[in-house]
């Protein structure tokens, strides 16, 4: 479903995706296979719905405002039971949910721009990932931990060909462990500030 008019849009998407024989391939960093190497993972059902929304507003001060946001839920199951040799996959009952896909992923983003700049603050969060197969509470397995992250960033273009930007990932620092594979405990990306100027030659 799609509306839109000349200062909203929105969209709702469902999906269903029903695998009947789901394919797990070996990276190098995976342990205990080759490379390349294909694994069965049975039957599988995946579903759920996507949401975008979009909101632009231009002021008499030449300053636009543009707010935009997005979210994904998704709900998967084995569809039958199975012990796999591929580390991903591991012992599967029937009803286990599939690892590395998160239940939740969302973003939203506010844009101010006037001129010759641009001011863009985000906000994105993913909850709690599984990286086994399994039901019931995640935190009773191996699992990424819930992580919600701030980013900011300004943009000034001092000519028609370059742009100089000040770029702000996890302004709150939030330190969160994202995934255990392949050698260990991952934590996100720090607190950062980039400084970047991109010119383009004509």
């Amino acid at each position: 479903m799609r509306f839109s008019d000349e200062n909203i849009g929105f969209e709702i998407v469902g999906f269903h995706s029903d695998y009947e024989n789901l394919i797990g391939r070996c990276r190098v960093s995976d342990f205990g296979c080759n490379a390349g190497e294909e694994f069965s993972g049975g039957e599988v059902k995946i579903s759920g719905a996507e949401f975008s929304g979009s909101f632009q507003k231009s002021f008499d001060n030449s300053l636009d405002l543009s707010i935009s946001a997005n979210y994904t839920y998704t709900d998967s199951e084995f569809q039958e039971s199975f012990l796999s040799t591929f580390s991903q996959f591991g012992l599967v009952r029937e009803g286990d949910e599939l690892p590395y896909l998160p239940e939740s992923i969302g973003r939203a983003e506010v844009l101010l721009s006037r001129d010759d700049w641009e001011l863009l603050g985000a906000v994105k969060h993913q909850s709690s990932m599984r990286e086994a197969p399994g039901q019931g509470p995640i935190e009773e397995g191996l699992y990424g931990e819930e992580l919600t992250v701030v980013d900011l960033s300004a943009s000034w273009h001092f000519s028609d060909s370059g742009t100089m930007q000040l770029l702000m990932t996890n302004l709150a620092d939030e330190q969160k462990i994202v995934a255990h594979r392949p050698f260990g405990a991952r934590p996100n990306r720090p607190f950062s500030t980039v400084l970047r100027v991109k010119y383009r030659l004509k």
